[in-house]
């Protein structure tokens, strides 16, 4: 049920970061757009984000697949406030980065909550 919710989410969210309403849901939220590395195909997914000068900090879970795409360094497209902007992405999955990473991006999160989440989630940087 929660895997629907969140592709019905996804759906949603997509053409409304892409148009004038993106204001809505930009503050926070994006869309990354990369190709697969073995289909080539193109995928988009709305992802919620950091800006921090020329890098953008975003968090999946390791159960999620797309990001594997990125392992390594990849080209990616991100829609950011409604303007498409490219960058190369990078993925981490050290304890210790994602751990910070989530303390910069939830500066208001408990030390438990925080502790508890990082290692189930992947780290991906983008600069731009």
């Amino acid at each position: 049920m929660h895997q629907l919710l969140n592709h019905m989410a996804n759906i949603a969210m997509k053409p409304l970061l892409q148009s004038p309403l993106h204001v809505v849901a930009s503050g926070r939220i994006m869309l990354i757009t990369f190709t697969g590395r073995k289909s080539g195909k193109i995928y988009t997914t709305p992802v919620e984000y950091q800006r921090t000068g020329d890098t953008l900090m975003l968090f999946t879970q390791k159960s999620r697949t797309w990001w594997k795409n990125l392992e390594g360094g990849a080209p990616v497209t991100v829609c950011l406030h409604g303007q498409e902007m490219h960058g190369q992405a990078d993925v981490s999955t050290n304890s210790e980065s994602v751990y910070l990473g989530l303390k910069s991006m939830y500066p208001r999160a408990t030390e438990e909550w925080t502790e508890q989440t990082a290692p189930d989630l992947v780290m991906i940087t983008v600069q731009v």
